[in-house]
Order: structure tokens, then C-alpha cells, then sequence
């Protein structure tokens, strides 16, 4: 695993977990579901891989941040498969719903293009 120079900054914890022992099947398997040291783990087949994942208590969430291009891309993807109305792209307002639901922060980062430094935003998620 790395991190990219220009995320030096944030203060991050990246967590690896050894799950050898899970019966799960890494190019096949039936099994989704295991307990591995007390914790509830699932196998999620993506198209390419899987990826391993394990619920989080809500608590552990403190801020959100997205990139510039989040709403266009799901815009599009949107778009693919149904109509925007009014700018509402679906996954998009479920994101700042949560964010609203739990008072955690929502914020947009992009690069200025002056200095190269990550700057962010915070979305507002009032409504007004």
C-alpha cells in the first residue's frame, strides 16, 4: 500500500488485517459471511476482484471528503440509467443526507492550480 506525496499531509490510518484464516476462497467462492477474532467480515466480488469488508461503528466517521469530479461522475452514471431532475443525482443527496442525518462534515476537495496543494470545502447540507 502507498499513499500518493500530494496526501502526505493528512493524518490517516490505514488498517491491515491478516484474514488467511477466513474460508473464504480468494478467485471463487459460495462463502460471503465470516467471523474472524470476534468480527463480522463479507467477501464482496467485484468484477475484477474481490474486496474484504468489515462494518464500522458509526462513530469511527468524523468527516467526508470527495473529489471535485464525485457529483459529474455520478451524474453520469445516473444518467446511464435514468433522468436528473433538478441536479438531484440519487447517491450524491443519500451522501449529504447521511452527512446531515449524523452532523459529520461534507466537504469537496480539488487542486489548486496555482501552488498544487489539495484545498477543500465544506458542503453546506442545510438546504438553504
Amino acid at each position: 500500500m502507498y499513499k500518493s506525496l500530494c496526501w502526505s499531509y493528512e493524518e490517516e490510518v490505514r488498517i491491515v488485517k491478516n484474514i488467511s484464516v477466513a474460508p473464504f476462497g480468494y478467485h471463487f467462492s459460495r462463502i460471503t459471511d465470516a467471523v474472524i477474532d470476534n468480527q463480522s467480515w463479507k467477501r464482496v466480488q467485484l468484477p475484477t476482484r474481490p474486496i474484504y469488508t468489515l462494518e464500522l461503528p458509526k462513530e469511527s466517521f468524523v468527516e467526508v471528503y470527495v473529489g471535485k469530479n464525485a457529483y459529474i461522475d455520478q451524474k453520469r452514471k445516473q444518467e446511464l440509467n435514468g433522468v436528473v431532475v433538478n441536479h438531484q443525482v440519487d447517491n450524491f443527496e443519500k451522501l449529504k443526507e447521511i452527512c446531515s442525518d449524523r452532523n459529520i462534515p461534507l466537504n469537496v476537495v480539488s487542486v489548486d492550480l496555482e501552488s498544487w496543494s489539495l484545498k477543500s470545502k465544506q458542503i453546506d447540507l442545510s438546504g438553504n
